[in-house]
């Protein structure tokens, strides 16, 4: 049994250690691996739906959480391969990050989001990204950014388990009577509510007219700024039940640097649920919509006009069934286990 321990960003209740590390835990058990979790935040980071809070409320939890990794990495035993959800600690430097696991141990880097973007990590994750025996990459930009950095990358998608999604509770893709509303759908942080305000300018008529609705599963705090939505508070049960009603998912995202190094998380799921979708052509979602599955939509007229032309229930279907056979295929836990095993495998020192 290869033993691995994963020191990730948060608990389930947060999204990238959810989908990095968690789901994967009991697939990689089944390969023969046994996966430790080690999360730096505890469910109180994510009360709220934003991370930390407040600043004063970020800055005490931080250090609580800070301190309370620090103490147990003194008393964590020996493992034969060390990953870390972008960084160990915040603020400290990667050396002494490096000093603190010892050098005995191979220590990969997880990154799913464009962070080495941001001022004041650039220059840890870039020694990090150097330093590091690999750096697992949610997408290919992220990994053209490690390269640079001199390291090494290895690009594993975010995935979906589709245990969650069972062929039984996949959206339904009835035909729409000229009355009815498109049912729409997004998914994601408060934080990232001004993701979906972007198209606004498309959503507020089309809402108004009564042409669509849209639900919004989100922290209850989310504010949604006037935007005539049903606002369902997140959980993971509400977010599968949400998506099984609606009939077209949204992942709108500005043109940005950070846009781009998106995995495409919101799509994926909604794909594996069983609905079409229209995204913004940025970074992972063109990848999505050349494989099959997605419409892409970048000016107001594109958004308005997607959501006419979605009203057609057979191009919803035809969609649909592309998508959920994209992540089967190519982007589920199921598909990418085996295959997160071997690459773990490589990497750790033989036995």
């Amino acid at each position: 049994m290869l033993r691995l321990r994963f020191y990730t960003k948060g608990d389930r209740s947060y999204p990238s250690s959810r989908y990095r590390a968690f789901q994967f835990q009991s697939a990689l058990l089944a390969e023969g691996i046994d996966l430790q979790i080690k999360p730096l935040f505890g469910a109180a980071w994510m009360l709220g739906g934003t991370p930390g809070g407040g600043r004063f409320r970020r800055l005490a939890l931080g250090s609580f959480y800070a301190a309370k990794r620090l103490l147990s990495l003194l008393q964590s035993a020996a493992v034969d391969l060390i990953i870390i959800e972008q960084e160990l600690v915040p603020l400290l430097p990667a050396g002494f990050e490096r000093l603190l696991l010892g050098s005995s141990t191979p220590v990969l880097i997880e990154l799913d989001d464009a962070h080495h973007l941001l001022p004041s990590r650039a220059a840890k994750l870039g020694a990090w990204f150097a330093s590091a025996e690999a750096v697992i990459a949610g997408n290919e930009m992220l990994a053209r950014a490690v390269r640079l950095a001199g390291g090494r990358p290895i690009v594993v998608p975010t995935c979906i388990d589709l245990q969650h999604y069972p062929e039984a509770d996949l959206a339904q893709q009835a035909a729409l009577q000229d009355g009815q509303p498109l049912r729409l759908i997004w998914v994601g942080l408060p934080s990232n509510i001004t993701q979906l305000l972007e198209v606004r300018a498309a959503l507020q008529p089309a809402l108004e007219s009564g042409r669509v609705n849209l639900t919004v599963v989100s922290d209850a705090s989310a504010d949604l700024q006037g935007l005539p939505a049903v606002l369902v508070p997140w959980s993971e049960a509400a977010e599968r039940q949400e998506m099984s009603r609606a009939q077209v998912g949204l992942m709108p995202l500005p043109n940005s640097p950070w846009a781009a190094g998106k995995c495409a998380l919101k799509l994926l799921q909604y794909q594996a649920a069983g609905l079409a979708c229209i995204g913004s052509p940025v970074g992972m979602n063109g990848e999505l919509s050349a494989q099959g599955g997605v419409v892409l939509a970048e000016e107001v007229k594109d958004w308005s006009e997607a959501f006419e032309r979605l009203r057609d229930s057979a191009l919803r279907r035809s969609l649909a069934a592309a998508g959920r056979q994209l992540v089967k295929e190519s982007y589920s836990v199921q598909a990418w286990a085996p295959k997160l095993a071997r690459i773990y495998r490589n990497l750790a020192p033989r036995r």
